[in-house]
């Protein structure tokens, strides 16, 4: 908590624990609705999921896991990576039955502007140097929770490769 001294002379050192443990509790360990802009990625999107909501059951999203690959394309001035960012889209098209006239696209990406539904961010600490010839490889993992069947528990293991440097 050196910034809070330094930017506004308040010394916070007697809240270091407690600081850590809440940040570590709350937003490293749970994900954050956010607002963000395109600006914000770092890289290309990747899908986790397809679903076709006219054929799907509960059985296809139990549990989804994707390996990724992602390469930094982009850096916005800060060069620093501090999270990882979802959203969902869907397509209504109607059913074989029903077809729509035409496609229509629920979307809650960045690119979309602001949604009430925001973005889920998944925050890291402390936040990772990057370049653009870096790239972030890991698996996801999400399984709805047991107790309340429209939550989810992810999993979210990665590692950046830096030229010839393993950075974990």
């Amino acid at each position: 908590m050196p910034k809070m001294f330094d930017q506004y002379n308040v010394d916070m050192h007697s809240l270091s624990s407690d600081f850590d443990k809440e940040h570590s509790d709350y937003y490293l360990s749970s994900s954050v609705c956010c607002e963000l802009r395109q600006l914000d990625l770092l890289t290309e999107p990747i899908e986790i999921l397809t679903l076709d909501c006219n054929t799907c059951t509960l059985e296809h999203y139990q549990s989804v896991a994707k390996e990724f690959n992602l390469k930094i394309r982009y850096l916005n001035g800060n060069e620093r990576l501090s999270g990882f960012a979802g959203w969902f889209e869907v397509d209504f098209t109607g059913s074989v039955q029903n077809p729509a006239p035409s496609k229509i696209t629920l979307s809650t990406a960045s690119h979309i502007g602001h949604t009430h539904w925001g973005q889920q961010c998944f925050f890291i600490y402390p936040p990772q140097e990057i370049g653009t010839s870096d790239t972030i490889s890991g698996h996801i993992r999400v399984v709805r929770r047991q107790d309340y069947q429209r939550l989810l528990n992810v999993e979210l293991c990665y590692r950046f490769k830096r030229q010839d440097l393993l950075l974990l």
